[in-house]
């Protein structure tokens, strides 16, 4: 019983106290009161004594230093301590302390927190970052990249430190000042590939953060972290993921999508399987659940950008995939005629024996003549397992629509297939069963 009254007394006395000062706060003539109430032992007594102080402006000037000694105190008591230097005008005051050495960083660390002299700061700063105390090069360097783009200046010196200064700290610092200045630090882009192959996670994270804020002008980097994505740790492969979109620019994939499929044919063969894998892996899949999508265009789309995914990898030699064949099968009964058209061009691209007699089947549409025409090709290009659609084809060759394109066609396929298949071509010549339209 006897804590709960002391309790409540103290509860009492914290209200009372924060009446005065709001009370003090009223009469410009209380800022000695109120400074006194900085040192009080309750937190919200003293954060409310310098938000007090902030709000009476240029009249509370002879309460910087109180203020200044508050920035040590506890981080909300800190914030509002910033806030109120502000309000009062103390940013000259600080600029000036800029000129003398003992106080210079100090002055600019409490300016980058008061988002002020940004001018008068970075040169101070720079400097700083050829301090022999780490400590002093390390906040420099973190107090730049709160800066952002406006520390432009300092990309060559933040270069130096991440590629030779001696502790991991001011390192580390350095990567993510030059990731918060942004795209005008793209010249910092080699040095933040080699730290993102350090052996320091930290130093690593952070080099592929400043890599992913400097965005597309880090492009240079994509072979590196593309063969990020094969790594083992989860963690590793998750964040190249998260950097190549970042470079990429493009939340919906398609960019991401593009880049993957130009490293198919990279110099490297590590970064093209990891390429060609995680088109398989990712992409595919997410592609075929929007072979359903209501809305035409879509399936449209999906169809077609599946053909050209079979059709890159095909051509680099990742041809062992057919996860979508049986989806773009039955898409061919799709009620749209462009979903079938494209369907039928993306099965010719997967080169997939499963799909040849249903094509076989479209070529014998007779309402669709786009579908025909798109069918007979797909069947040329999956090549020495289409050999039974060959009679059809030359039926097909009847066609007015398929025209000289289709005899071209016909002809490769016979110096492929040999023989056998020349004499079905001249007999269908030498009958008469076909007309080329020219």
């Amino acid at each position: 019983m006897k804590d709960l009254v002391e309790q409540k007394v103290k509860r009492n006395l914290i209200q009372l106290q924060l009446l005065i000062v709001i009370v003090l706060s009223s009469c410009t003539s209380n800022v000695s009161m109120l400074i006194k109430k900085l040192d009080d032992e309750n937190v919200i007594i003293r954060k409310n004594a310098i938000n007090s102080l902030g709000e009476m402006g240029t009249d509370a000037k002879k309460a910087i230093p109180y203020l200044i000694h508050s920035l040590n105190d506890d981080p909300m008591v800190k914030i509002e301590a910033l806030k109120a230097l502000k309000k009062i005008g103390s940013i000259p005051y600080f600029i000036e302390l800029l000129d003398y050495p003992n106080s210079r960083l100090f002055a600019a660390l409490v300016l980058v927190d008061m988002n002020s002299g940004s001018k008068e700061v970075i040169p101070v700063l720079i400097e700083t970052l050829g301090s022999h105390d780490k400590e002093d090069r390390m906040v420099a360097a973190f107090k730049l990249g709160e800066i952002g783009p406006e520390a432009k200046e300092a990309v060559p010196i933040l270069i130096t430190i991440l590629d030779y200064d001696k502790e991991l700290i001011v390192r580390t610092a350095a990567a993510k000042a030059l990731g918060k200045i942004g795209s005008d630090a793209k010249q910092a882009v080699p040095s933040l590939i080699n730290a993102l192959n350090s052996n320091n996670r930290i130093l690593s994270n952070n080099a592929a953060l400043a890599l992913a804020e400097i965005g597309p002008e880090a492009n240079e980097a994509v072979p590196f972290l593309i063969k990020n994505l094969d790594n083992n740790k989860s963690e590793v492969s998750n964040r190249a993921e998260y950097v190549l979109r970042k470079i990429c620019s493009d939340s919906a994939g398609e960019q991401f999508l593009q880049l993957l499929l130009s490293e198919l044919d990279h110099k490297y063969p590590k970064v093209r399987s990891v390429a060609a894998l995680k088109i398989q892996n990712d992409f595919i899949p997410i592609l075929i659940k929007g072979l359903h999508n209501k809305d035409v265009k879509i399936r449209t789309g999906i169809a077609i950008a599946l053909g050209t995914i079979y059709s890159n990898l095909r051509e680099k030699g990742f041809n062992d995939d057919m996860t979508a064949v049986p989806f773009l099968i039955k898409a061919l009964g799709d009620d749209e005629l462009e979903v079938r058209v494209a369907t039928a061009a993306a099965l010719g691209e997967t080169r997939s024996k499963n799909a040849v007699p249903f094509l076989i089947n479209s070529l014998n549409d007779p309402n669709d003549p786009l579908l025909r025409k798109t069918s007979a090709s797909a069947l040329g290009i999956i090549g020495s397992y289409a050999k039974k659609s060959l009679p059809y084809l030359i039926k097909a060759l009847d066609d007015q629509d398929l025209g000289v394109r289709m005899k071209k066609m016909v002809e490769a396929w016979i110096e492929a297939h040999g023989q056998e298949l020349l004499e079905q071509w001249n007999n269908a010549m030498n009958n008469q069963l076909i007309t080329i339209v020219g």
